[in-house]
């Protein structure tokens, strides 16, 4: 069955688990009967917006699935060592940290949408 360690995180990963649901649907059913709520329930049903969610998760699964994986091809393919293969992923760090600091200027300075 596995030692102690691993059972306890598994039990704890179910527990989350089933906070999470349970606050998830304490949300839902409060946004549902709020007049004003933070979250139009309405707009979670419709195709479009749905679609777009899905592309959305298989597409940062997908991202973060390969990039976990260039530190390992490095070490494998071209010998690299720990520390260096690791060191790999530093630029894509600082480049998602600077994107993210311009866009943050930028919706500020310019709105969230474009009016046409």
């Amino acid at each position: 069955m596995g030692n102690d360690g691993t059972m306890f995180s598994w039990i704890l990963v179910g527990f989350l688990l089933a906070v999470s649901i349970t606050l998830m649907i304490a949300f839902m059913r409060r946004e549902a009967r709020v007049s004003d709520p933070i979250i139009d329930l309405k707009i979670l049903k419709e195709r479009p917006f749905v679609a777009a969610n899905i592309y959305n998760f298989v597409y940062g699964t997908c991202y973060i699935c390969i990039s976990a994986f260039i530190p390992l091809y490095a070490v494998s393919v071209y010998g690299m060592s720990i520390l260096e293969s690791g060191f790999i992923l530093t630029p894509k760090s600082v480049g998602a940290l600077l994107a993210s600091a311009v866009t943050s200027i930028s919706l500020v300075r310019w709105g969230y949408r474009w009016r046409c």
